[in-house]
């Protein structure tokens, strides 16, 4: 989003305010004589909350987030808990466990919005890992297959980054890594005379 279109979006917030506030109180509650100065001082304080509620929500989604979920064995189905991310938002599970990710989108305020997002990794061949969104789309539950690295990129498709037309969005890696020792088979070699 522009700056000027941040300004007509404040000015916009603003009025909308004011007019609230006098619709609701008639003068704004000011009063003449000695409490006039508290009054106004709470009436500006109470205006300028509301108009940054409005310009919020007017200015839309700000940010993207992206939240791990528990990570899950996939033959006992213990959880452990999920590897916070790293400076560069890699998260890792091993070849024998399921996760899940969630996106939270939310307003300059921090106020989550209701945005639609779309999801995309690659590969998305289901070699590394199978992935599927939940019915509201906010959430993919990913399926560890094989070890190696997955970009992943989730989109707000009715936000704008500082530019005002690159949609807003956020990328992670998913690393599947290779998991412990599983199982120990001892076999006997061929029986050579000496």
């Amino acid at each position: 989003m522009s700056n000027e279109q941040l300004r007509l979006n404040r000015v916009a917030a603003l009025k909308a305010a004011l007019s609230m506030h006098a619709s609701i109180r008639g003068d704004l509650g000011l009063e003449r004589g000695e409490d006039r100065k508290d009054t106004f001082t709470q009436d500006e304080l109470e205006i300028r909350q509301t108009a940054e509620t409005f310009a919020a929500w007017l200015n839309g989604t700000a940010r993207i987030r992206i939240v791990p979920g528990p990570i899950i064995n996939q033959d006992s189905g213990q959880q452990r808990s999920p590897l916070p991310f790293t400076g560069a938002n890699v998260s890792q599970i091993h070849d024998n466990e399921n996760t899940s990710f969630t996106v939270k989108t939310e307003d300059g305020k921090g106020f989550e919005t209701a945005d639609a997002i779309t999801w995309a990794l690659t590969p998305d061949d289901g070699t590394v890992l199978t992935w599927s969104p939940s019915a509201d789309g906010r959430t993919i539950n990913v399926s560890a297959v094989a070890p190696g690295s997955v970009a992943g990129t989730v989109t707000d498709t009715q936000a704008f980054g500082p530019d005002g037309v690159t949609p807003l969005s956020a990328t992670f890696t998913i690393d599947v890594l290779v998991g412990g020792t599983a199982t120990i088979t001892v076999e006997q070699g061929a029986v050579t005379v000496q």
